[in-house]
């Protein structure tokens, strides 16, 4: 299979998509799709990226666009997989601002069961302060009985 030409995420310099660049001697993330064919799965290389974050950002356009589907993000050997129903924005239920599940934290209540994913900035907002029951949490909530 012949490899697609990019340019550098670094120096711009044009070389092969997974190569080391011959001028600045690095390699970037790689973007790729997942495509099926004839029952067989392969991804194939879409571009190239000089951070995760940005690969990720690019296969969030690229979702958002209708491009593609499934996404793989190789970070030198380490592999991520995107999957198209983790990339679908979902309503955070404390402040209203859409946020993809990547970036979605689960919280708990005072007795650690899960109660709802929320964004990140509502999050750390949550999370440090009395959180969803109003209440603090103290050893009286412990309710542990007296032969325990």
């Amino acid at each position: 299979m012949e490899k697609k030409n990019v340019n550098c995420p670094f120096c711009g310099c044009e070389k092969q998509i997974g190569a080391d660049c011959p001028k600045c001697g690095r390699g970037g993330v790689i973007l790729k799709v997942e495509d099926v064919a004839a029952g067989c799965r392969y991804h194939k290389p879409l571009s190239e990226h000089d951070s995760f974050d940005s690969a990720y950002e690019a296969a969030c356009k690229l979702f958002d666009d209708g491009t593609w589907d499934d996404f793989l993000i190789d970070d030198g050997g380490h592999l991520t997989s995107l999957p198209g129903y983790r990339l679908v924005k979902e309503t955070c239920p404390k402040c209203g601002k859409e946020a993809r599940p990547f970036e979605m934290y689960g919280t708990r209540d005072y007795y650690g069961i899960p109660f709802r994913r929320v964004c990140a900035k509502c999050y750390e907002r949550i999370m440090t302060t009395t959180g969803y029951d109003g209440v603090k949490y103290d050893e009286r909530d412990e309710n542990l009985d007296a032969d325990y």
